[in-house]
């Protein structure tokens, strides 16, 4: 235990003295999370290492209209159409959105996609029955944005609809991650998020994972309850195992 502890202590020591260089001052209110990030990346280079239960999903009702949040190019929202689902996709990346229609059309599919954030849907509203967020909050920037999110799933959801989250959980119990939130704390003063960087060292994008807890809080605090929950563990986009969450939430009575 004293072992560990002192590994922590050098960890928060490394991270003070990070967050007080330059590069630990470097885009320390980053906006690297922002639509027009996203919005200007390589479609096909936005990492995506999560699955839906589509076992699950396969259980209702064919008339649910579902909602992909952050849909990229559209395989999960064209695969629900598939199985006969409505379905509408909302990616900020228009190179994304329109390759996805185009596999729409090529297959005869009738799913919908469109240009739009998780913020700020351009939808109308009480429209869905299942709204899907897979790994959308692990790369939304800061708590008003992941409010925004939730109310706007709030507004486009139906009074009996729901909200299905699949992300990352916070993992102590590797060093490596144990690092990355301590000195992303110092950065963001923001607990588990993290910068990501590509193998040349250049910031690529912010990383979020929550705690259980936390996720609770922010769905209640924007009226949602959450109905069903499994932990496991998750590959991330470069292949490391470590804490998932699938969870489903309907609207405070």
């Amino acid at each position: 235990m004293k072992n560990v502890g002192a590994y922590f202590c050098f960890i928060l020591a490394i991270s003070l003295f990070r967050a007080h260089s330059g590069r630990g001052n470097e885009q320390r209110n980053s906006s690297s999370n922002s639509t027009e990030l996203w919005a200007t990346k390589n479609h096909h280079s936005i990492p995506s290492s999560l699955s839906l239960p589509f076992e699950a999903i396969q259980e209702l009702p064919r008339h649910y209209k579902i909602l992909d949040v952050g849909c990229g190019s559209g395989q999960d929202a064209l695969a629900l159409s598939q199985m006969g689902f409505e379905v509408v996709g909302v990616d900020p990346n228009s190179a994304a959105i329109e390759e996805a229609n185009r596999t729409a059309q090529t297959r005869g599919l009738d799913a919908k996609f469109y240009v739009g954030s998780a913020t700020n849907l351009p939808l109308e509203s009480k429209k869905f029955d299942l709204v899907i967020f897979k790994a959308v909050f692990t790369v939304l920037g800061n708590t008003q944005d992941r409010e925004f999110a939730l109310t706007e799933a709030s507004r486009v959801a139906n009074k009996d609809g729901k909200i299905m989250i699949l992300d990352f959980l916070r993992t102590w119990t590797k060093p490596k991650y144990a690092w990355r939130y301590i000195s992303g704390f110092m950065r963001y003063q923001d607990l588990g998020m993290f910068p990501v960087y590509d193998a040349k060292g250049a910031l690529l994008y912010s990383a979020k994972h929550y705690s259980k807890t936390e996720l609770d809080k922010l769905l209640k605090l924007t009226s949602w309850t959450i109905e069903a929950l499994e932990c496991s563990k998750v590959l991330t986009r470069s292949g490391n195992a470590i804490n998932g969450i699938s969870l489903s939430a309907s609207r405070e009575r």
